[in-house]
């Protein structure tokens, strides 16, 4: 357990270092827009590291032990910002001949994927599901389709167009609704946010979109009782699910 302790922070602190690093390279020069993305990255950074401490702590670690969906919860949040985020500025940083800044973008990028690994790895099904936001804002994702056919696998643009589509996120994290919402934005689809269950279902009343994409575990109305709803309804929009 020491060692898996010290190969989950190993990656943490490579997040944390190199975004300090950076936030202290763009201090008074860089755009305003670019510093709230490595605030994020590094405040998610923080948060992980808190659960990390929390997992091996022998009085703490009680509730993970006794609901492992709960690693899930409290890992894949902060870790999807993390690798949203970190793709946002490797690309914008590209983008602008930054290669310096790109690189360093690179390796919080490739930290958070190792640290996806390690967790995926040691901690197995209560952590499925961890990659699917980074997956759904890919253009050659897949989402899962509940008509009467049964679930079906599509491609992303199969139903929002290359050249964008209108797309509905329901997710109770502010920041994760944020992070999809750029995201999505620089592929050139247009985005709605819901905060929750319900909200989503109000906004389906007074609007169409091409494609939602569907957090699973929300208070007030939960993904799956979403999804029971549309069903009921005999809805036939597309959903990415989000977490399982």
């Amino acid at each position: 357990m020491t060692n898996l302790k010290h190969d989950l922070r190993t990656p943490l602190n490579h997040i944390i270092g190199y975004c300090e690093m950076l936030l202290e390279e763009c201090a008074g020069t860089a755009p305003r827009q670019l510093v709230a993305d490595l605030e994020r990255i590094h405040l998610a950074g923080r948060r992980l590291l808190a659960v990390v401490n929390d997992l091996f702590d022998p009085i703490k670690s009680a509730a993970y032990k006794a609901n492992p969906a709960l690693i899930h919860h409290e890992v894949r949040t902060p870790l999807n910002q993390i690798i949203g985020y970190a793709e946002m500025l490797q690309e914008e940083a590209s983008e602008q001949h930054a290669e310096a800044f790109a690189d360093d973008a690179g390796k919080i990028l490739q930290a958070a994927r190792k640290l996806l690994q390690l967790v995926v790895e040691n901690f197995g099904d209560s952590a499925a599901g961890l990659d699917l936001a980074e997956n759904a804002v890919a253009a050659s994702t897949t989402f899962l389709r509940h008509d009467d056919a049964g679930t079906t696998l599509s491609p992303l643009h199969a139903v929002a167009d290359e050249q964008g589509g209108s797309i509905l996120i329901v997710d109770d994290d502010e920041g994760n609704r944020a992070m999809l919402s750029r995201r999505l934005q620089r592929l050139g689809f247009e985005t709605t946010l819901a905060e929750n269950g319900l909200a989503a279902l109000e906004k389906l009343k007074t609007a169409r979109f091409d494609l939602m994409l569907l957090d699973i575990q929300m208070p007030e109305l939960n993904g799956y009782q979403v999804l029971e709803r549309l069903r009921a309804g005999a809805s036939n929009i597309p959903v990415i699910v989000l977490s399982a």
